[in-house]
């Protein structure tokens, strides 16, 4: 992949981690069980780590793994109050979009991210990737097969996949950024009025406002789209809604879960288990 791709990552990483007990994005990755004993127990000594490592940092590790991959332009989403993964991402030289008002949902979350890039953005997008904070990073290997697979196909988005299983990190065309965006604004005032104050309307019903994205405009079959109330963005994939070219895999990281410490203890590498 070079790095002439118009592509884009969204981060959303606006979660509180209570299940967690720590925050996520801030975790050293690899896993390790020792450095969890040593500081995970305060979160003050977590927050003083990822300072001095940022780059250790499960989010230091998704940016370096897009990085290697050829795509440069990364845009986390994080809430204004959360100074400490706000001094992380500019120390990892990301452009961070801090919301003042906490998105309702990832879904959300994900759409200030596209606002924000299409805010600043020079050139239109051909396609974005949504690479949750709270994730393991993909290998850096695995963005070019999912672009190839985009671009060699007429799928909508694509997946990697293992056992018929769907992993991470999805990548979208960017027509999709259209459905996730009037979604958004119709959840959250606060979106919605950002959005209408920084639009153009383009004179086309089924884009209006969406060229502030420096997205193109989306086929009728995609601006037609209504995501559900309740459903987040993995909706537009087990819908049908939209066609996904899968790229098989055997890494497990794009089907690893971080949610609880016994998750993040699962994944360690030096101790197995929480004994």
């Amino acid at each position: 992949m070079t790095r002439t791709s118009k592509l884009l990552v969204v981060i959303p990483a606006c979660g509180v981690s209570r299940r967690m007990g720590a925050p996520k994005p801030l975790l050293h990755w690899p896993a390790s069980a020792q450095w969890w004993r040593n500081h995970a127990l305060d979160r003050s000594m977590v927050l003083a780590w990822a300072q001095e490592h940022p780059e250790q940092t499960l989010l230091g590790r998704t940016v370096a793994a897009y990085r290697a991959a050829g795509v440069e332009d990364l845009r986390v989403v994080v809430r204004l109050e959360d100074s400490p993964l706000l001094d992380v991402a500019c120390a990892l030289r990301l452009k961070p979009i801090a919301i003042s008002d906490p998105p309702p949902d990832m879904l959300t979350s994900i759409a200030w991210g596209l606002l924000g890039a299409g805010i600043d953005r020079g050139e239109t997008v051909d396609a974005f990737f949504v690479a949750p904070a709270d994730q393991p990073p993909a290998p850096a290997t695995l963005m070019p097969s999912l672009w190839t697979a985009l671009k060699a196909s007429d799928a909508d988005a694509a997946a990697p996949v293992c056992g018929g299983r769907r992993g991470h990190p999805v990548l979208f065309r960017s027509a999709l950024a259209w459905p996730i965006v009037k979604a958004a604004a119709q959840r959250c005032t606060s979106f919605r009025e950002s959005w209408h104050a920084h639009t153009k309307t383009t004179g086309s019903a089924s884009c209006e406002r969406a060229s502030v994205l420096r997205f193109p405009a989306p086929p009728e079959r995609i601006a037609a789209v209504q995501i559900p109330e309740d459903a987040g963005v993995d909706w537009l994939l087990r819908s049908g809604v939209c066609n996904v070219a899968e790229v098989p895999v055997t890494d497990e990281a794009p089907f690893l879960d971080l949610n609880t410490p016994e998750d993040y203890f699962r994944a360690a590498t030096d101790t197995p288990g929480l004994a």
